[in-house]
């Protein structure tokens, strides 16, 4: 309006409008940025955690029980694994009981080794680099291409241990759910998983668990 007037004496009353206006509609509703993320379903964490965090641990927002999948497994466990959940990473962990924690692999991760039916004997060599390449465009890619392998090749063994994480962070349950928060939010992680002092997964963590509840304005 400044522009187009082209007269700094409506600056005062401008401004008066302007803080008028977001007093009133903050007495009603947040604003208008947190509305649409809360209707994207986005789960934003804030810069700060909220106070009853302090008095909560890890343990107290987990995810339980997990759903896993082993070092080695087969493409029927992995398909069956797939298609009864839409989760976005798993934990792995080894073949043999007890089963201890020693990686993370995501979904995305599976399936192209599916389509590409990285299984069996030089499974490594038909796999690039650039097949795992993320982008700002990147979303969860779909599984329906790949369940033809199932059909042929269900009791192929999978070696996931080239492909996952095996240094991923993790805390223990008694870890305060202060920390979890800087850690979601200073690492910009999608999960987290929590284990026991035996290294056993017990529970996952994901930002959803964390964010905010969309009562009051996060800025």
């Amino acid at each position: 309006m400044l522009e187009t007037t082209n007269d700094i004496t409506f600056v005062t009353p401008i401004m008066i409008t302007l803080m008028l206006s977001k007093w009133i509609g903050d007495l009603f509703n947040i604003s208008l940025y947190d509305l649409h993320v809360e209707l994207l379903c986005m789960p934003f964490v804030e810069s700060k955690p909220s106070g009853n965090m302090f008095a909560m641990n890890a343990e107290n927002v987990m995810a339980a029980p997990v759903q896993m999948v082993t070092a080695r497994c087969t493409v029927a466990e992995v398909t069956r694994l797939l298609t009864s959940c839409k989760h976005n990473g798993f934990p792995v962990v080894t073949e043999t009981a007890p089963n201890k924690f020693i990686g993370t692999i995501l979904r995305n991760q599976l399936i192209v080794m599916l389509k590409k039916r990285a299984f069996g004997g030089k499974a490594m060599d038909k796999l690039r680099f650039d097949d795992f390449s993320t982008t700002l465009s990147s979303k969860a890619a779909p599984f329906d291409a790949a369940k033809d392998v199932l059909a042929a090749d269900g009791g192929a063994i999978l070696d996931l241990r080239p492909i996952m994480n095996p240094v991923p962070i993790t805390v223990q349950r008694e870890c305060p759910l202060s920390r979890v928060f800087t850690l979601f939010r200073s690492l910009g992680m999608r999960h987290l998983v929590v284990t026991d002092d035996t290294n056993e997964v017990v529970g996952i963590i994901s930002r959803k668990e964390i964010m905010s509840s969309f009562d009051q304005d996060l800025f």
